[in-house]
């Protein structure tokens, strides 16, 4: 017997022992963890070998102990509608699966398998090149997470400084993303050569409906989520609760890509795409580049086909040159939103068969650069009076000429953990502080601290006891954590600010 033989024949006997062990359903992996231990919390096993036992019982919960994970990772953990895997961070303990490769394929955490669940831990990259080896064909920054798993749950996990955040694929039907807080990903968008890479969200779709909600994406390279085929369907996507502020900033101070871009191209269209009660923020100064790429919502604006049904419900846009580009949607709702914006509102071509919705809406701001022209319909600019009569559009709506002058505040708990929620706040009159009234988050008794997702890692920005009633939350200006290996981005307070509560 020779050594290769010896070797092969050691590691197949090792991995068997620890496939054997895997007797309960709570699993433990820690980052000095090996492949021969049980996984007992007092015998972990290391995380590759935790994501690709066949072993892993169904209805199991891999706990993953803090400390840093090195290096990437593929999971083949294949769970049951009812019995799926979870995998999760160990309560109070901070877990983080950290690549440190520059410029690769694939992701630091690539997903096969179906019905799983990924919660509560850290995935980032500490590769400090952002730019490039070469001016052309560059490769990417590998992306965050990757899935290629039906009905796979990504919830309340952190990444940053990724590729993309996460590309979840077609192949990935029934997913859902909730409560990720996804920021700084991608690389130098050099003109033709990475045009608006690093998403915070890369989204395929074409059956079943993929759910994206409560989750908070900004300061990406590029857009904050888009939805393109290259190749893969782009159907059936629902996006509910999210906050998304201030994506393309990273690749310039002045740059602003979209914080939502619904595209395709010939065969792909967009069909059952639903946003309900989102709430999206360009800071100033944006400078003009690609209309397309500018506007805070690209919802079928290259595309060369007709899109079947959008639904635009309850929103809360600010920002964008201009708020928004809508082609060729054949059924449209659009209604319940507040837009403010100051540089036009939307651009909007409808087919001469569609069938569309578009009232009781609320428009605040204007067009700086060219009073009045404030839309665009069927290529023609009007007002808001002229959009109207143009139109057919907004008979019930209003338009408030020039800035806002009171804030608004929207508070969501937290579907997948008590006691913790998200808070978004448009700060028009630019106060210092803000009450508000946190009891859909916490409960009376419970010690809290709520922390600015410019800095999440940082200090709260308050903390205390809940005793009912309101709670003061500063509005003051955060510096947001650079991206590694970059420079610093300008905040997006005092006017704009996302929060994250958590309680004990």
């Amino acid at each position: 017997m020779n050594y290769s033989t010896r070797v092969l024949i050691a590691v197949i006997f090792a991995s068997a022992a620890a496939d054997s062990a895997f007797a309960g359903v709570n699993i433990y992996a820690s980052p000095t963890g090996l492949p021969t231990h049980n996984g007992s919390i007092n015998s972990p096993v290391d995380l590759a070998t935790a994501l690709s036992s066949p072993a892993v019982p169904l209805g199991a919960t891999i706990w993953l102990r803090g400390g840093t994970y090195a290096g990437f990772y593929t999971s083949y953990l294949t769970g049951t509608q009812a019995k799926p895997i979870t995998v999760r961070g160990y309560p109070g303990e901070r877990a983080t699966i950290s690549d440190n490769r520059n410029w690769a394929d694939g992701a630091t955490l690539h997903i096969y398998g179906a019905w799983t669940i990924y919660q509560d831990f850290e995935v980032t990259n500490t590769g400090t090149d952002r730019l490039g080896p070469a001016p052309t064909a560059a490769p990417f920054r590998p992306m965050g997470i990757e899935v290629e798993a039906p009905y796979t749950k990504l919830i309340n996990l952190v990444i940053h400084d990724t590729g993309h955040g996460m590309g979840v694929w077609t192949n990935a039907q029934g997913a859902e993303m909730y409560g990720n807080i996804i920021y700084n990903c991608g690389s130098h968008n050099t003109p033709g050569v990475m045009n608006m890479y690093g998403h915070g969200m890369y989204i395929q779709n074409d059956t079943d409906q993929k759910l994206i909600s409560d989750n908070i994406i900004f300061n990406q390279f590029g857009w904050g989520i888009s939805i393109y085929p290259n190749p893969g369907g782009i159907k059936n996507i629902t996006m509910e609760g999210n906050i998304i502020f201030d994506n393309g900033i990273n690749t310039s101070p002045t740059q602003r890509y979209n914080a939502v871009g619904v595209s395709g191209y010939p065969p792909y269209t967009s069909n059952g795409i639903i946003m309900s009660n989102n709430y999206t923020y360009d800071s100033g100064p944006q400078v003009w580049g690609s209309v397309e790429s500018d506007a805070n919502m690209c919802l079928g604006c290259y595309d060369q086909l007709q899109n079947g049904s959008l639904s635009v419900t309850g929103n809360y846009f600010a920002g964008g040159m201009p708020s928004g580009i809508l082609k060729g949607w054949q059924q449209l709702t659009f209604s319940g939103n507040t837009t403010v914006g100051f540089d036009a509102f939307y651009l909007l071509n409808e087919p001469q068969q569609g069938t569309y919705s578009w009232n009781n809406n609320t428009y605040a701001g204007g067009n700086n650069a060219s009073p009045g022209a404030l839309f665009l319909f069927q290529n023609s600019l009007y007002n808001f009076t002229g959009w109207q009569a143009a139109s057919g559009f907004d008979a019930a709506s209003q338009y408030i000429p020039g800035r806002p002058t009171s804030v608004a505040a929207f508070v969501r708990p937290n579907a997948y953990e008590a006691g913790r929620g998200n808070v978004v706040v448009y700060n028009w009159p630019l106060r210092s502080s803000i009450t508000l009234d946190l009891s859909p988050i916490l409960t009376i008794g419970s010690t809290y601290k709520i922390v600015n997702v410019l800095n999440y890692y940082g200090p709260p920005v308050a903390s205390g006891t809940y005793t009912g009633g309101l709670v003061t939350v500063p509005l003051s200006a955060v510096q947001p954590v650079p991206a590694i290996g970059w420079t610093a981005v300008p905040s997006s307070g005092p006017e704009f600010n996302a929060f994250v509560v958590t309680s004990q």
